[in-house]
């Protein structure tokens, strides 16, 4: 086998101070990530202007995150293009709106709760829970469009939606 020497004549350690180089800023990164950035949060008040959307019907899943009027007009156009819903009065200028939608669903068993709005030091996360039928209560057979429209203080943060044991 062949080494390589440097100009002292000491063997050349370079490739392997290149790796674990790398790998302690992997390890870092995973750290930040998952430790610090995701951390320290704090619930972020909220409302949810749902009511204000009355005989909206999504066709499909949607999470979208809404920072101005015209993106809410265009959004709510496309989603149930045959219906026109009056504008949901939000002040764009402090908040930003989240809009969540499973889609059609058979039953009126079927809902959308909004569990918390929580501000981490590097993202706001907006945790829902999906309510299903149960034997004890299947609802009644008809179309349902569960959504929700959250809107809570304009952070500058990227929003990440969970929606924690959903089916």
């Amino acid at each position: 086998m062949h080494r390589a020497f440097s100009a002292l004549g000491y063997p050349d350690v370079t490739p392997f101070a290149a790796l674990t180089a790398v790998c302690i800023a992997a390890a870092g990164w995973i750290v930040y990530a998952h430790a610090w950035r995701d951390g320290g949060g704090k619930a972020l008040p909220f409302r949810d202007a749902t009511s204000q959307l009355r005989g909206l019907q999504p066709a499909r899943e949607a999470n979208r995150l809404f920072v101005n009027e015209l993106e809410v007009f265009y959004y709510l156009r496309f989603a149930d293009p045959g219906h026109v819903v009056q504008l949901p009065l939000i002040d764009f200028t402090r908040d930003e709106a989240v809009f969540v939608s499973t889609g059609p669903r058979s039953s009126t068993g079927y809902s959308i709760r909004v569990v918390s709005v929580v501000e981490e030091r590097g993202r706001v996360v907006v945790t829902l829970q999906q309510r299903t039928p149960t034997l004890a209560d299947p609802g009644h057979a008809i179309a349902t469009y569960p959504y929700r429209l959250v809107v809570f203080r304009k952070v500058d943060k990227p929003v990440h939606i969970a929606w924690p044991r959903r089916p």
